[in-house]
């Protein structure tokens, strides 16, 4: 079975395996139809390597943060975007970001490079449950870390 075939089980609100019910019978999770429409769909894959789940917190006005599973490495992520709702929205293959006017370039790329420089000052930090990766795909950036649990450090 395929990374995502098996990541068909998982709930998307803890991703542990959660059977065919609506409800994960671990966390109580059921998929929220009244979804924020600026966030991503349930189960759209990131990077051909995270599969998103439930949004964590709410979402602010740099992005979204998401509980995703990392289909290589098989586990639990944090994984937050960088789409400033002021400066840009998600364009309609869903993995690209559209700027609001051209005129927002420079601002949207400022705020890009700060929030990798961000993940990469993460990344650098030599700590068991510490662990990052940058990723930008379609100028939409992206951070995965390990919630929780001690965890090897990520390899890109």
């Amino acid at each position: 079975m395929s990374a995502l075939g098996a990541a068909e089980q998982l709930c998307l609100g803890c991703m542990r395996p959660k059977g065919d019910g609506e409800i994960c019978p671990r966390c109580g999770y059921r998929l929220d139809p009244n979804r924020n429409p600026l966030a991503l769909p349930y189960r759209e894959v990131v990077g051909q390597k995270f599969l998103i789940g439930r949004i964590l917190g709410k979402p602010g006005g740099f992005g979204t943060t998401y509980l995703a599973w990392d289909l290589v490495l098989q586990t639990a992520l944090a994984v937050k975007e960088y789409l400033p709702r002021d400066l840009a929205s998600r364009a309609a293959d869903r993995s690209s970001a559209i700027l609001q006017s051209a005129g927002d370039r420079e601002l949207y790329e400022y705020g890009l490079n700060q929030f990798l420089q961000e993940a990469r000052t993460l990344a650098q930090i030599s700590h068991p449950k510490v662990a990052a990766l940058v990723l930008a795909i379609g100028g939409i950036g992206w951070i995965a870390a390990h919630r929780g649990q001690e965890r090897a450090p990520l390899a890109a």
